[in-house]
């Protein structure tokens, strides 16, 4: 700092124009750090897990739970199908004293749709995936597929069926017929070595090739029998 004297004679000091320096450019702040604590020989250290972390930063918060999955629906049942009545099946019928068979749609054979009207014909596997099993058929419109959305399901291991409707197997009660028809896969259906283009009677022992799969289709109403003549009273 200059000096100079006054008229006394006396030194007068005279403040400089450079700003004084600080010791530290942290002067004056308090950092707040938890002090560690030295363990001894004696303690066993603590591990906090990452769970841990979450359950202290969201006490006052519950855990989140699983979503609800009601037993028993179907990937396109929506809400507006709740509390809903089922589809009754022309030419069988229906008995609400007797207990309901539960059907897993995971299982090979009738899917969501379980018919409750009596079997009508089967369709027996005897070539390809699945060789020996059997599914069954009931009154009206049978879709095949190997897919949870067919109506009889063909999941034995032959990718080239169609999920959802391969092709339908119909059964008219009022004329006790079958037909069947190409559904809306894009691999065709075959029946007795010929393709099937249109809707087309289908007779007791015939043979129906679907991917790799060859299937006999086995009648149990024909002119000798059917359901609405043995029970006339029961639809």
């Amino acid at each position: 700092m200059a000096k100079k004297l006054n008229e006394d004679g006396v030194p007068v000091e005279i403040p400089s124009n450079v700003p004084r320096r600080t010791k530290s450019l942290f002067a004056g702040l308090r950092l707040d750090r938890p002090e560690k604590k030295r363990q001894s020989a004696g303690d066993v250290p603590t591990k906090v897990t990452g769970q841990d972390r979450i359950d202290r930063r969201f006490d006052d918060e519950p855990p989140t739970r699983p979503a609800t999955i009601l037993r028993g629906s179907t990937p396109d049942a929506g809400p507006q199908n709740m509390g809903e009545p089922r589809t009754v099946i022309a030419g069988g019928w229906r008995r609400d004293a007797a207990p309901q068979r539960k059907t897993d749609v995971g299982e090979t054979g009738r899917g969501s749709d379980f018919m409750d009207d009596p079997v009508v014909g089967w369709l027996v596997v005897v070539d390809g995936p699945g060789t020996g099993a059997s599914v069954q058929l009931g009154s009206g419109q049978n879709s095949l597929g190997r897919g949870a959305q067919a109506r009889v399901r063909l999941n034995f291991g032959d990718p080239q069926i169609s999920r959802a409707t391969h092709a339908t197997v119909t059964y008219d009660p009022k004329g006790n017929r079958f037909y069947i028809h190409q559904g809306t896969g894009a691999n065709l259906t075959y029946l007795e070595g010929k393709p099937v283009l249109a809707p087309t009677p289908l007779p007791s022992g015939s043979e129906i090739v679907l991917g790799d799969t060859t299937l006999r289709f086995v009648a149990l109403c024909d002119d000798g029998f059917n359901w609405t003549d043995r029970h006339p009273g029961e639809q």
